[in-house]
């Protein structure tokens, strides 16, 4: 299975995202902002980075833009509820900066389960 990192602020989801991830075989590692994410991906091969776009201390944005820098990328999938009122346009740009996929909060362990089989697929 792959090695995947959670970025998010919210500990519950980092932990509930990391025990369906870990369920289904898979290397799980955590971070609760970008700048803790960036050190991990320092130490750890890391094949797929989930991460949330609106957070402290570096937010996804940034944390997509510095990995895009990266001699060989992670794959991203961006997530985010912070645009609910207002559509979609940080998972716009998380796309266009280099997220494989893009999914809004609230959703499903098996959406999410389903999108990262097919990201790593790729």
């Amino acid at each position: 299975m792959a090695t995947i990192l959670v970025v998010d602020d919210d500990s519950a989801l980092r932990s509930t995202l990391e025990r369906g991830l870990v369920r289904v075989g898979h290397e799980v590692h955590t971070a609760a902002n970008g700048a803790a994410a960036l050190k991990t991906i320092r130490t750890v091969k890391t094949d797929l980075v989930i991460t949330d776009v609106y957070m402290p201390d570096t937010d996804g944005i940034e944390l997509i833009l510095a990995l895009s820098e990266l001699p060989v990328p992670p794959r991203l999938i961006a997530i985010s509820g912070g645009d609910r009122l207002g559509g979609t346009p940080m998972l716009d740009a998380a796309s266009h900066l280099g997220a494989v996929r893009t999914l809004a909060k609230p959703f499903e362990m098996a959406t999410l389960l389903d999108l990262v089989a097919e990201v790593l697929a790729v």
